[in-house]
């Protein structure tokens, strides 16, 4: 049985640590810190999952981080953008020639009349890859990201 987890960055009631490093795939998103927050968020990241902004933009967080993100974590794999804005697909295909760890997926899903959150367009492309996908960390909003506000 294939099996993953989603480690969201939701403030962590509880100590989650091993239960995510157990998966041997974890998925985080976007401004994820791992250091200092291990004995609830764990160590280990196989997947970045990205939105679209922060691969695009003029922060290009992508580029300015993905070599730390390789040296930082041992088991690292894939970076994920998912979105469902087509604007930038220009600006991805180059990023995955460039990349060879770089993937994009332009969703469809819609869910009713509000914006499809990084999150949810994340568990929408899994569904097909994975028959488990644990989720960890999401809260929808209702609470700043665990390691604090960050601009």
């Amino acid at each position: 049985m294939s099996e993953c987890i989603l480690v969201g960055n939701a403030t962590f009631k509880n100590n989650y640590g091993d239960l995510i490093d157990s998966h041997n795939h974890v998925y985080r998103f976007n401004r994820f810190r791992t250091n200092g927050y291990e004995s609830q968020v764990g160590s280990k990241c196989t997947h970045w999952v990205l939105n679209n902004a922060l691969t695009t933009d003029y922060r290009k967080y992508f580029v300015k981080n993905i070599d730390y993100i390789k040296k930082s974590y041992d088991d690292f794999t894939s970076t994920l953008v998912i979105t469902a804005n087509t604007a930038n697909e220009n600006k991805f295909s180059i990023l995955q020639k460039k990349y060879d760890n770089f993937e994009y997926h332009i969703s469809n899903f819609k869910l009713g009349k509000y914006k499809s959150s990084t999150g949810i367009l994340t568990i929408e492309y899994l569904v097909d890859k994975y028959d488990v996908i644990n989720i960890v960390g999401f809260d929808f909003g209702k609470s700043n990201h665990y390691w604090g506000v960050q601009g």
